[in-house]
């Protein structure tokens, strides 16, 4: 790979992403920015309450995606997660490598449930309603209603076929990023 390299990360609740760029994080030394930080961050910034995201307003979440959108352009080599960065390189024209990560429902559900220690049936709810809110924001931003398609993608992880280990593995191979030791 080139010397400055963009790497997205990109995927709903529960597929492994975070888990991904940690990973390729530790391995390569790149910075890594989520988004979701900067959401929190952003919010506290703007004394919003996180758990309310439906009512925010529309330039809060555009606001977010600029600051991602600054950090791919810097010039450093970094990895850059989020629900939309894969898309957002995608269309405005950074030369990016962009992972989609996926996996079944009723496996992201379960790993939600046991990463927030509620039932599966209150992850399911919460994480489908935090779903469709985010695909209507996501249209209402960006006219955008799959932000999933694989057009926006380099290639695509199941994480549910994989190990969290046999997923960095196969990444750092296809980036060109393994080590013969």
């Amino acid at each position: 790979m080139k010397e400055e390299t963009v790497i997205t990360i990109s995927g709903l609740a529960g597929v492994g992403t975070t888990t991904l760029a940690e990973g390729l994080q530790k391995i390569t030394g790149y910075g890594l920015y989520s988004a979701g930080p900067q959401f929190r961050r952003i919010a506290n910034e703007n004394s919003l309450d996180i758990n309310r995201t439906s009512e925010f307003p529309i330039e809060f979440h555009r606001t977010v995606d600029e600051r991602m959108l600054d950090v791919m352009r810097s010039g450093m080599s970094v990895i850059v997660e989020g629900w939309l960065q894969g898309y957002v390189a995608r269309v405005n024209d950074i030369v990016s490598e962009r992972i989609l990560v996926v996996c079944d429902e009723s496996v992201r559900f379960e790993r939600i449930s046991k990463r927030e220690k509620i039932d599966f049936s209150e992850a399911k709810k919460v994480t489908e309603l935090r779903e469709r809110e985010n695909r209507q924001m996501f249209y209402d931003l960006y006219q955008i209603s799959n932000f999933q398609d694989l057009a926006y993608y380099t290639f695509v992880l199941d994480s549910g076929k994989m190990t969290a280990g046999e997923m960095l593995i196969f990444t750092l191979g296809r980036l060109g990023l393994l080590t013969g030791n």
